[in-house]
């Protein structure tokens, strides 16, 4: 079995994959078992042959059947008439178990209506596991400098990863995070291993040489960039901010946390994202905000230098 730690001491990975790619991130390198053990939340993850899948006979919803006691699903659908899609899920505390059939893992790569990939099941599961522990999954890059740690908030494809490593090379700051971080309002975990970086190598001022941020550093701005005419506001939105982190979370949506949740009211989506809701506001808050808009996304990074509170 292979050790992957995602972010130190918060969340890990052990499976019988080669590497597991998700929302968090990629890691190449496999990882102790006492670093493992370490962490606050345990994704162990299994892929078998489909009959080695287990099977219950407790409540069905949709295509999951569910045990209660036990906190486990059950999803299992013939797919073409031909192949059998299967895997078991059971959350016990902050561990989350899943044992997935060969076909499933293969053949499911994305996001079908209820019909997820790996890699999203457990991205969801796990943003709503750590919602349960006041802690939650922002979608932004981050960066830290000596006396702060600055989130950026933006859309997809308006240049998260790029100002962060701007801000990282030209500004003398450490990568915290590319997509993914996790917050309690006050403190920001990376996890800086996307490796998406490395596409922006051939750009002026960015390159895959960065210092990473493995430790929690405490969040002093919050930033949002966006494409457009250019225009700098001081003035806090959390809207925006939830609205761009509901773009990148699923887990309000995921089936697996549904079908469980129906039963298992420890897994109510509505309580957790009245949490998320609180804790993003608490981000906006209590720390410097700015929102950045330009048509330039060359320009982010020097904008928030000379803009965010010293």
């Amino acid at each position: 079995m292979n050790h992957f730690i995602y972010i130190k001491d918060l969340l890990a990975v052990k499976t019988n994959l080669d590497k597991f790619s998700w929302s968090y991130g990629t890691v190449e390198k496999n990882s102790k078992q006492e670093d493992f053990d370490r962490c606050k939340v345990k994704v162990y993850v299994r892929i078998v042959p489909d009959k080695e899948v287990p099977v219950c006979s407790g409540d069905k919803f949709s295509f999951f059947t569910v045990d209660k006691e036990s906190s486990t699903i059950y999803y299992s659908r013939r797919f073409f008439g031909a192949v059998n899609l299967c895997y078991s899920l059971r959350i016990d505390g902050n561990s989350i178990y899943m044992i997935c059939g060969k076909n499933y893992y293969r053949l499911v790569r994305g996001r079908i209506m209820n019909i997820h990939s790996v890699g999203y099941i457990l991205s969801d599961v796990v943003e709503g596991i750590l919602l349960n522990n006041g802690l939650c999954t922002i979608y932004c890059s981050a960066v830290s400098f000596k006396d702060r740690a600055v989130c950026l908030f933006g859309a997809p494809n308006t240049g998260k990863t790029l100002t962060g490593l701007l801000l990282c090379n030209k500004h003398g700051g450490k990568l915290v995070s590319e997509d993914f971080a996790v917050t309690d309002g006050e403190n920001i975990w990376g996890a800086p291993m996307t490796n998406t970086h490395r596409n922006y190598a051939g750009i002026d001022g960015a390159n895959d040489k960065v210092e990473i941020e493995v430790n929690s550093v405490k969040v002093s701005d919050v930033v949002i960039i966006q494409k457009g005419k250019n225009l700098l506001s001081d003035e806090k939105d959390f809207i925006k901010v939830k609205s761009l982190n509901r773009y990148g979370l699923g887990y309000v949506r995921s089936p697996s946390l549904i079908a469980l949740g129906y039963y298992n009211h420890e897994f109510d989506i509505f309580k957790m994202s009245d949490k998320e809701n609180e804790i993003l506001e608490s981000l906006v808050k209590n720390h410097g905000f700015l929102a950045v808009s330009s048509e330039n996304v060359l320009d982010f990074a020097d904008s928030i230098m000379d803009n965010i509170r010293r």
